[in-house]
């Protein structure tokens, strides 16, 4: 992955596009723009003036120091896992990645994961562009004698695991485009292109090398649900010969994919085979959690049913496949089946159909994980993969979006223009185009005539728009699927 930090090829840059390449021109030149953060902070933050950074033109209030065990940022090339806040000089907010936020801001979408973000950080990431954040966390911040002595802080400050701070940023180091989250992460309103930004940021954790760290979570996961079997079966005969209906037993999918675990195990039949332990749960509590996938397990046994699975699946033929794909938190990244759309999301915007796959020709159709791990599962049966993002969606992941399409029902409209025909013939026209002079104001003024008259009693009523929020997947992200495979046809 380019370490040269690019918000845009990353989640957040759909928010925030923080970025803004040296050489582009910003509408106001930059010295008015630093003047005008200025005259704002003497007016509503004169206590952080001395706190003035000269490497962006940013002011910082400090809320805390952080773990000071721990290595600051600006020491290594590391992930820095985030939340942050963007709000414009009027306090309203442009961005967050806090449910609780989001709920008051009335842009909370049941599709978005509200974890912190997970970016890199490195020397070379500055290089190309100008970003406030990432200065916060390349450079020692300065902070004036009399802020830190009143605060018991030291006058320089490195941010690091635990650090809370809070960044006044002039637009030079923020935008030369508007600002505004996406992918549920949205504010109520936009930052337009030119403004300053003020931006609380939490750091969360500092990961040097997030393969291993990805790859001890999905080892901990597996043995938190089960067992993990290290030893790798010779054929697919064999693994589903060994599989152990009395609990869960992950095995390795193949040598060639690390960290693939396949579960034959699995099944929603009973409450004991068909939950998960998860990490940290998304929605507060195991107990919650279990409670959530008893009503799935009951829906996926309402609709598929309980007939015992038939032969082992051709790796030359297409299957049909069912699935529910889940971060290890328990969140419901993505599911094409309707019954479970409305126990999560409390709604099916869109039918599921079924995920047509051909192992031997599809590798690169759906993630690789699927490739490794069906060919150890029969026609009819439940089953469960988990996977590291090497396999899954990688560095890179997946950017949240939201898109929202709009569409109008015009029969209510055409009805009225047919009463108008009616009535134009009953007046002794054939229909409504051949009375002009009686129909003056509809046709001499339209805007004031019948367009007015379908909006204001029956255009509004008759629209539509449709949301879709496709949900963020960070870099470097496990999945567990969980997935039901049609019988042979």
């Amino acid at each position: 992955m380019n370490k040269t930090i690019r918000w845009i090829s990353l989640s957040l840059a759909a928010m925030l596009c923080l970025a803004c390449a040296e050489d582009q021109d910003n509408t106001y030149p930059e010295d008015t723009q630093h003047k005008a953060l200025e005259a704002w902070m003497r007016q509503n933050r004169p206590h952080l003036l001395e706190n003035y950074q000269e490497d962006g033109g940013y002011y910082v209030d400090v809320i805390a120091v952080g773990d000071l065990a721990d290595t600051a940022l600006r020491e290594t090339e590391a992930w820095v896992r985030y939340d942050i806040t963007g709000r414009d000089l009027q306090g309203n907010v442009c961005l967050t990645r806090d449910s609780i936020l989001a709920l008051q801001q009335g842009t909370f979408t049941r599709y978005t994961h509200y974890v912190p973000y997970f970016q890199f950080s490195d020397e070379l990431s500055g290089t190309e562009f100008r970003e406030g954040v990432h200065l916060s966390m390349r450079n020692v911040l300065t902070l004036g004698e009399k802020y830190a002595a009143e605060r018991g802080l030291p006058r320089e400050v490195e941010l690091r695991k635990d650090a809370q701070v809070v960044l006044y940023m002039p637009a030079t180091v923020v935008s030369t485009g508007s600002v505004n989250g996406d992918g549920g992460y949205e504010g109520q309103y936009q930052l337009s292109a030119n403004h300053p930004l003020i931006a609380w940021l939490d750091v969360k954790e500092r990961v040097r090398n997030p393969v291993e760290s990805e790859g001890l979570a999905v080892d901990a996961f597996a043995e938190a649900n089960g067992r993990l079997d290290p030893t790798l079966p010779d054929t697919p005969e064999e693994s589903a010969a060994g599989a152990e209906p009395g609990g869960y037993t992950w095995r390795i999918a193949s040598e060639e994919a690390a960290q693939v675990y396949y579960n034959t195990s699995f099944s929603p039949l009973s409450d004991g085979q068909g939950l998960f332990a998860y990490t940290d749960p998304y929605v507060g509590s195991q107990q919650r959690a279990d409670e959530i996938d008893r009503r799935i397990n009951r829906a996926l046994v309402e609709r598929f049913g309980t007939d015992a699975p038939g032969k082992l699946i051709d790796p030359e033929k297409t299957v049909r496949v069912w699935y529910i794909a889940r971060f290890l938190d328990g969140f419901v990244q993505s599911t094409n089946i309707d019954e479970v759309k409305q126990i999560v999301y409390g709604e099916v915007e869109k039918d599921g159909v079924a995920m047509s796959y051909n192992p031997s020709v599809n590798k690169s159709a759906q993630i690789a994980a699927w490739y490794y791990a069906l060919p150890y599962f029969r026609y009819g049966q439940w089953g469960a993969l988990l996977t590291t993002s090497s396999n899954a969606y990688g560095s890179n992941g997946i950017v949240g979006t939201t898109q929202t399409d709009s569409s109008t029902d015009y029969t209510a409209t055409y009805a009225l223009m047919n009463y108008y025909g009616m009535m134009n013939s009953y007046y002794g026209g054939s229909n409504y185009y051949d009375r002009y002079n009686y129909y003056d104001n509809f046709y001499g003024n339209y805007m004031d005539g019948l367009y007015n008259a379908s909006v204001n009693n029956s255009y509004n009523a008759d629209a539509s728009a449709t949301t879709t929020v496709v949900t963020e997947v960070l870099p470097f992200t496990p999945l567990l699927i969980e997935f039901y495979i049609e019988p042979e046809s």
